[in-house]
């Protein structure tokens, strides 16, 4: 088989509904290859997600049950084609037009990033663009295991696949973050593309890691820390004791003009369309 432009990765957790809008959106297009890596137990969603597969031309399969990062890094570990991303059941693209500019820029290419949507529950919705994400990336990129230097959700996030490397599995709300960092260590700002014209739509589900993980976040933050520390961010660590506040003080700002009109809507009580 000839060598695809796109592998899209793509965890599944049971989520059939997801997994259709995510397919639905690509169209089974040539330059993309897209599996699906299921780590459900129930039949019924087993049988749902392998129609759902079989309509659309994706290829299937059953992903390790011991955990979502496990099942990343086994989607991760079978991709093969120029580049890679990662899609969660609960994030979709808002058109297709990011893999044109993809093809436009293979040869030069080497993470290609997208703007963000996020909705909650309530249906109000925030917007992180493309200049924040490229601030975020210029000037936290030391400090990407502790702050989420692209401001959102793996699916805003193309990497090619020769630079691909897994999740480590010790770490839970740093766990992309780390990720992140690792993929950009040595990629030149002249190789990162901020693409406009594509948006990552995701939506905040109750279940989800970060839903579950959000009353006890601090707690979740100090062990992923303990975890840091004796890994080979151990420097890192030691820095961000003196220097952590005033880091997060900085990205909270360059992130303020996303949250600030979320915050008065919510308060206002203004749901969008």
């Amino acid at each position: 088989m000839a060598e695809k432009l796109l592998d899209i990765l793509v965890p599944a957790y049971g989520n059939a509904s997801g997994i259709e809008k995510i397919l639905s959106r690509i169209d089974d297009d040539e330059r993309c290859r897209v599996i699906v890596s299921d780590d459900s137990s129930e039949i019924a969603s087993i049988n749902a997600i392998k129609e759902i597969c079989l309509s659309y031309n994706a290829t299937y399969k059953t992903g390790p049950r011991s955990g979502a990062a496990k099942n990343w890094n086994s989607l991760l570990s079978i991709a093969s084609s120029t580049f890679s991303v990662l899609v969660h059941h609960d994030e979709c693209f808002s058109n297709t037009k990011f893999i044109d500019e993809l093809e436009k820029n293979s040869s030069s290419a080497e993470i290609l990033v997208l703007p963000l949507v996020v909705k909650n529950s309530d249906n109000l919705s925030r917007f992180i663009s493309s200049w924040q994400q490229r601030l975020l990336i210029k000037f936290f990129r030391p400090f990407g295991p502790m702050v989420n230097i692209l401001g959102g959700p793996t699916a805003l996030f193309i990497f090619r696949t020769s630079r691909s490397t897994t999740f480590n599995p010790a770490l839970t709300y740093q766990i992309d973050c780390e990720w992140y960092t690792r993929i950009l260590s040595g990629v030149r700002e002249e190789s990162i593309i901020f693409y406009r014209g594509t948006s990552v739509l995701s939506t905040f589900l109750s279940g989800s890691i970060t839903d579950t993980i959000k009353f006890n976040l601090k707690e979740v933050i100090e062990l992923d820390k303990q975890v840091l520390k004796k890994s080979s961010w151990a420097g890192l660590m030691r820095r961000w004791t003196y220097v952590g506040p005033l880091i997060s003080f900085l990205y909270k700002v360059i992130l303020l003009p996303s949250f600030l009109p979320f915050y008065v809507k919510r308060s206002c009580g203004i749901k969008d369309c």
